[in-house]
């Protein structure tokens, strides 16, 4: 699996929005839906914040993104 490696936890977090946001992008010229499954709770949020950025500041379209929250619990 190929593992990219960021000095900062914001240069990861835009990385990874930067991918998350292609993705999106290509989804949509394809006239397909793009599927996330994005984590909940503090650990994404820097990634989250990256991708409010977008859509508000580059016009990043989440109209073809389908999101399910993924929670991992263990009892």
């Amino acid at each position: 699996m190929p593992t990219d490696i960021y000095e900062s936890v914001e240069e990861g977090a835009n990385g990874i929005a930067r991918e998350i946001a292609q993705t999106i992008r290509e989804k949509q010229k394809a006239g397909r839906f793009c599927v996330l499954a994005l984590p909940g709770g503090n650990s994404p949020r820097h990634v989250f914040n990256e991708l409010i950025r977008m859509h508000k500041e580059d016009g990043l379209s989440f109209r073809n993104v389908i999101v399910f929250n993924m929670y991992e619990y263990y009892h």
